[in-house]
């Protein structure tokens, strides 16, 4: 995607290679890929060595702050039986603000760590 005319757009690319870059996933520490649609919210748990997806939640219920609580209690009750405490978190190029934020705070109160 070189040629992106809106410069909004651009911007949130150039976000998300700059944070790609610094950031990998391993099989003991996942890395969660957190994504907004126009719909809801989805979350993917990636080892980024074995190039694999470990694990995929979303919530179609709406996106807002509500939505993200919801999602995170979902994955936690999944997570804690599968072991998976420590975590590295992508907010795939968007501000740590908002529904993202309520999502992390959510997952730490159920006792994980990114």
């Amino acid at each position: 995607m070189s040629a992106v005319k809106n410069s909004v757009l651009a911007a949130k690319w150039r976000r998300k290679r700059s944070i790609r870059k610094k950031i990998s996933g391993t099989a003991s520490r996942p890395r969660i890929s957190f994504f907004k649609s126009l719909r809801g919210l989805s979350v993917q748990l990636i080892d980024d060595r074995a190039e694999r997806t470990l694990m995929a939640y979303s919530v179609r219920t709406g996106k807002n702050k509500k939505a993200a609580t919801e999602l995170a209690e979902k994955m936690a009750a999944d997570d804690k039986a599968k072991k998976f405490r420590h975590f590295v978190f992508d907010r795939n190029g968007r501000s740590y603000h908002g529904v993202i934020q309520t999502f992390c705070e959510t997952l730490r109160k159920n006792g994980f760590e990114f």
